[in-house]
């Protein structure tokens, strides 16, 4: 045994006479330790994850204040559909600026709209995923 995991099971002993409720501790992001009333001990490995190097608060952001221009999908490493998006923004803007096509102009940007509002939503739930499939990290283990 490693001179950490004694040092766990001290902290996770202090823990448990401090605030009695179950108490668990994370050590190495390999092992949880669990401390019961009972003054149980239990070890458990923790599954491995499939979360990338990216965060979801990050990807939110970028989408709420860049949506349109496809910068959450460059920050999720999405370079397709990041192009397509400011694709769109580029063809709408242009359009509207030459006066011509307004109804196309406008096509563009309720659909771009659309897509940075089903974004949000997707990223919120989980359901946007980095390039390789990997999850972004929630929003309650980046603090």
């Amino acid at each position: 045994m490693t001179r950490n995991f004694f040092e766990a099971i001290l902290l996770l002993m202090i823990l448990l006479y401090s605030h009695p409720a179950k108490t668990e501790l994370v050590i190495k992001e390999n092992v949880i330790l669990n401390v019961c009333k009972n003054h149980e001990i239990t070890i458990k490995p923790i599954p491995p994850h499939d979360y990338g190097d990216r965060t979801k608060l990050s990807a939110f952001i970028l989408c709420a204040m860049l949506g349109f221009t496809g910068a959450h999908h460059f920050y999720m490493k999405r370079y397709l559909s990041g192009a397509l998006q400011i694709s769109f923004f580029l063809a709408s803007t242009i359009l509207s600026i030459l006066g011509t096509a307004l109804f196309f102009s406008w096509l563009f940007l309720l659909v771009l709209w659309a897509w940075v509002a089903a974004d949000l939503l997707l990223i919120i739930f989980g359901g946007l995923r980095l390039k390789k499939g990997k999850k972004l990290i929630p929003f309650e283990q980046q603090l």
